[in-house]
């Protein structure tokens, strides 16, 4: 028997035995007792039996070395058309991340693009308490609780979540561009030096709003001894304050 036959022989008494395997077996309380019932109950238990004896017998640690043979061998005829396939595999999924993320960046209600009518230079410039009292009042208009319209922390535990996820995809489109153009395949990935700059200006913007909500929040705390920063809040906090 060839080393195919045998890996062909062993694949269909695995696959059998799993049919047979997987097959629920219903059970009804009846005080009338199904003879034929019984029987079939026997038969498939007699036949997962020999199955298992026929496995034990053909899985043997020759037969073992011999599949691991053949399916090395395999690989290595095919190794061109695995390759190619990865290839094409990876190539996909890259762009596909690369499309996605930048489609995200288009969005124009991230928080990188709260006042853009300001360069970045100008929104330093502004001083930082006005900054941080014009978001605050930001972040409640965009995310109030409409069933608890006084619920002080939804607002910013939702701001938390959407600036950390904002900055987690733009960081992943620098990265794989970064990485892209330092291998030097810019010219046939979904991606350029633009696109970069502008992800890179986006992270910046949207790390200094956070940094502005930071330091209010850390302010905020001081002055309420710590009344509002409870729950998922008050854990940010302890995360980020010092780092």
């Amino acid at each position: 028997m060839t080393h195919r036959a045998r890996l062909f022989l062993l694949i269909c008494s695995s696959s059998i035995h799993i049919i047979y395997a997987e097959q629920p077996i219903n059970i009804h309380i009846s005080p009338h007792i199904n003879s034929h019932a019984i029987s079939h109950a026997a038969n498939m238990q007699n036949n997962s039996g020999m199955l298992l004896d026929t496995l034990s017998k053909t899985i043997t640690h020759d037969n073992y070395q011999q599949c691991a043979a053949l399916l090395k061998q395999i690989a290595w005829e095919k190794r061109y058309t695995i390759g190619w396939y990865t290839f094409l595999t990876g190539y996909a999924c890259i762009n596909g991340l690369l499309l996605l993320d930048y489609n995200f960046l288009t969005d124009k209600s991230l928080w990188s693009y709260w006042k853009h009518e300001l360069s970045f230079a100008q929104l330093c410039n502004i001083p930082q308490k006005t900054l941080e009292k014009e978001l605050i009042l930001e972040i409640g208009h965009r995310n109030y609780n409409k069933k608890n319209p006084t619920d002080t922390t939804h607002p910013l535990i939702n701001f938390i979540a959407a600036i950390d996820y904002e900055l987690y995809r733009i960081n992943r489109f620098i990265w794989l561009t970064s990485l892209i153009k330092k291998i030097r395949l810019t010219k046939i990935c979904f991606t350029n030096d633009t696109k970069l700059n502008a992800a890179q200006q986006h992270y910046e913007r949207a790390c200094f709003i956070k940094h502005i909500f930071l330091s209010w929040l850390s302010e905020y705390n001081m002055n309420q001894n710590g009344y509002i920063l409870e729950g998922p809040l008050k854990r940010y906090y302890r995360l980020y304050s010092h780092s």
